[in-house]
């Protein structure tokens, strides 16, 4: 039995899923999924070079193109304390000093995208990691810097 105020697949409750994304603790890394009937959500984030470089409406358009459905958005700057828990994983890292800096250069937008295989589509959209790998024609290909930070 399914009470109304809880995702019946994963059981998370509807109000502490919506306080994690009100407070910015879900990532760009993709790997976050939600299924409400069989549909994906995940969480898109544009950093700083993105937002120097005005692609938002561009990024946007690509996501809508593709038949995903915006259902929130927030324009937000990133504290260590978000930053810590957000990229944990590189810690230990030389490069973790400078990654924090430079996602608190600007502020950021994150979105939750929806859709059928949403997760897939948007790391097709998205492209590789490393802009000199990503193709033409992917987020990073025609947008990524050289030398990302």
């Amino acid at each position: 039995m399914t009470n109304a105020n809880t995702n019946q697949y994963y059981q998370i409750p509807i109000n502490k899923m919506f306080w994690l994304l009100r407070f910015g603790y879900l990532t760009l890394e993709l790997d976050i999924v939600f299924l409400f009937n069989f549909i994906q959500q995940t969480v898109v984030l544009i950093k700083p070079a993105g937002m120097q470089q005005k692609v938002m409406g561009k990024v946007i358009s690509r996501m809508e193109e593709a038949g995903y459905t915006l259902v929130a958005a927030k324009l937000l700057w990133l504290t260590d304390e978000i930053l810590k828990i957000w990229y944990a994983h590189h810690q230990d890292k030389d490069f973790f000093p400078g990654l924090l800096s430079f996602m608190k250069e600007t502020p950021v937008l994150a979105m939750v995208w929806e859709g059928e295989n949403v997760v897939a589509g948007v790391r097709e959209i998205a492209g590789p990691t490393d802009p000199k790998k990503a193709p033409k024609g992917t987020l990073r290909g025609d947008y990524g810097t050289e030398n990302p930070r």
